[in-house]
């Protein structure tokens, strides 16, 4: 349990509209986590790295495919929920499909299952010689990521040319590419849900939805509640809601008090996430001399 605290903050933005939703805002911790696409680029690489020594060993890889071109979510939308207007009146708490991935259509036979454990063992050693990977914890929870390999393996070979280490390349799996940094985001989090300021505004946000109809605590509540109703119920309570967090500011106060937090949880970790920093933009390089190589 974080205890409620009001951490100092530099600024509280007005975010009243669709258009000061749309303005690009920044956090702390962007400049220790890797992006989807710096991590894709790197799983490219590695990909790459891995095909080239297969090949070596008589198995062929098929071609890389990039992931395809969606539109990008809001980066607060994702952060802190529903937040666009005119997506609210349209699709109610459903995402819009420009945001899906497509399903993936395979049309090629699969490989034999003597030829599919005979790849695996090339590509990650041979099973009774791959290393356990523990679970990484975060905020109470463990989370079983990444995929265990021999220093020999092609995967391995592969990631040592990135300078990648195992345990690097199981925190690789998960969003934002670092499990420090994954920390530090959720208990800024936390810590931000537990500051005075958001619980006010939580509390304004609910007032403003019981006036327009709409009975629920908080947001996640109101898409859990209103989200699975009819799609005219859906959308109306889902435009009220954005609609209300705009009226109360709901973005600025959660986006001006997470900054806080997460600065005050920086300076903290400060020696450990430039080494982590450095590290990325080394690992990023190789990746790009890796593609460039091909």
């Amino acid at each position: 349990m974080v205890e409620a605290s009001t951490v100092p903050v530099d600024d509280l933005p007005q975010i009243r509209s669709e258009a000061d939703l749309e303005i690009g805002r920044a956090f702390p911790l962007d400049s220790y986590a890797l992006t989807g696409t710096q991590i894709d680029l790197i799983n490219q690489a590695a990909y790459l790295l891995e095909s080239k020594c297969l090949t070596e060993k008589g198995f062929t890889l098929p071609p890389w495919t990039p992931r395809p071109d969606i539109a990008s979510q809001n980066r607060l939308v994702v952060k802190f929920g529903l937040g666009l207007l005119s997506e609210a009146r349209q699709y109610g708490y459903d995402v819009s499909p420009e945001y899906l991935e497509p399903e993936k259509k395979t049309t090629a036979d699969p490989p034999s299952q003597q030829y599919s454990e005979a790849l695996a063992d090339a590509l990650l050693g041979p099973v009774a010689d791959r290393p356990d990977l523990p679970p990484l914890e975060i905020d109470g929870g463990q989370f079983s990521v990444g995929v265990p390999y021999t220093p020999d393996s092609c995967m391995g070979i592969a990631y040592n040319d990135l300078d990648i280490s195992l345990a690097r390349s199981q925190e690789l799996s998960m969003w934002m590419g670092s499990a420090v940094v994954v920390k530090i985001d959720v208990e800024s989090q936390d810590r931000a849900a537990a500051d005075p300021r958001m619980i006010q505004v939580i509390d304004d946000w609910s007032a403003c939805m019981a006036a327009h109809g709409f009975i629920t605590p908080n947001p996640v509540e109101a898409s859990l509640t209103y989200g699975p109703a009819d799609k005219a119920t859906a959308i109306a309570a889902a435009t009220a809601d954005v609609q209300c967090k705009y009226d109360t500011n709901y973005f600025g106060v959660r986006f001006g008090v997470t900054v806080a937090c997460q600065q005050q949880l920086i300076e903290q970790q400060s020696a450990e996430l430039e080494t982590l920093a450095a590290s990325n933009r080394d690992i990023l390089n190789r990746a790009n001399a890796a593609i460039e190589a091909d």
